[in-house]
């Protein structure tokens, strides 16, 4: 007597007891291995078949969505080469007034220098110029003011003296004298 095998029935993890092999069931097994078989080759036979069918209606879209891909890298990449000179030539443009920035700073120092004794020289010029306009001014409306005086005075100094004159001839001169005068003024005017 023979004693059943003891397997794994599926995935389910049970022991399962095998009875003995018999001429039926190694029929059915036969075709148990030639329907996995049969299987396994359809199945290969579809996929092959949807891969030649992609590849004849995606060739011509693919090659051009590649193609198209293609150009826009190449395209970026030469933009990138020359957003990358470019950036190399404005950094080195950079680099260079760094250099000839010390240089332009001591001139401009220089320069400014330069123009603050420039401008207090200036300063100074106008400054003398306006003093002595200034004294200039004062000078003449000093005369102007002296000569006003000296008429003034001499207005007033006539007045005192044609007063004074006048007191002592009132005082000194008496009225027979001043007829006498009178007619002498009188005889010189008259035509002779």
């Amino acid at each position: 007597m023979v004693l059943p095998a003891i397997q794994w029935a599926g995935g389910s993890g049970v022991l399962a007891a095998a009875s003995q092999p018999t001429q039926t069931d190694s029929v059915h097994a036969e075709e148990e291995h030639d329907t996995p078989l049969l299987e396994t080759i359809a199945r290969l036979t579809n996929f092959a078949v949807l891969v030649g069918i992609l590849f004849v209606l995606l060739r011509r879209p693919l090659s051009i969505y590649l193609s198209d891909r293609s150009d826009q890298v190449r395209a970026g990449l030469a933009q990138a080469r020359a957003t990358s000179a470019e950036a190399a030539q404005q950094l080195e443009a950079i680099k260079e007034r760094l250099l000839t920035l010390p240089d332009e700073l001591e001139t401009l120092r220089v320069r400014g220098q330069e123009e603050v004794v420039a401008e207090e020289k200036r300063l100074r010029e106008s400054t003398e110029a306006a003093r002595q306009r200034l004294i200039e001014e004062s000078r003449r409306e000093l005369a102007l003011q002296l000569r006003v005086a000296k008429q003034q005075l001499t207005q007033h100094a006539a007045a005192l003296a044609t007063r004074v004159a006048a007191q002592r001839i009132q005082d000194n001169l008496s009225a027979a004298d001043q007829l006498r005068l009178v007619d002498r003024y009188v005889d010189q005017v008259r035509p002779g």
